[in-house]
């Protein structure tokens, strides 16, 4: 049965669940998600998940390498002041270019996230 998880159950799932993955992530940072949840079958919790919002800079830029290099860093500290405002962790930025990849990094203190990125869409109801 699935069940909203209570501070209880999500100290237990800290304990009990997360050491496995301890090399791979970090516990998730609570503070910003929809939904925390548990499973329990014969009221043994078997499992937790939980639904977060994350911040996402999506940049559409000039293709004038001058301009370029004049919007990026207004939009990157725009978007850190931003998302430090609103106490989120910091944000993302899904890039598909190698070369803007290694400008983020570099000049942006930017880093590689672990895993492979996924997407699944979802209907709106309501």
């Amino acid at each position: 049965m699935v069940k909203i998880a209570d501070e209880a159950d999500i100290d237990w799932a800290e304990k009990n669940l997360h050491p496995p993955y301890k090399d791979r992530f970090v516990f998730p940072d609570l503070s910003n998600s929809i939904s925390n949840v548990v499973l329990k079958d014969d009221g043994k919790i078997i499992g937790f998940a939980c639904l977060r919002n994350i911040l996402e800079a999506v940049m559409m830029l000039s293709q004038d390498p001058r301009e370029r290099a004049k919007a990026i860093p207004e939009f990157i500290n725009l978007a850190r002041y931003q998302a430090s405002d609103a106490r989120q962790f910091g944000f993302y930025s899904f890039v598909q270019d190698p070369h803007f990849a290694h400008i983020l990094k570099k000049k942006f203190g930017f880093v590689d996230s672990k895993g492979q990125t996924l997407f699944v869409g979802c209907k709106h109801y309501g």
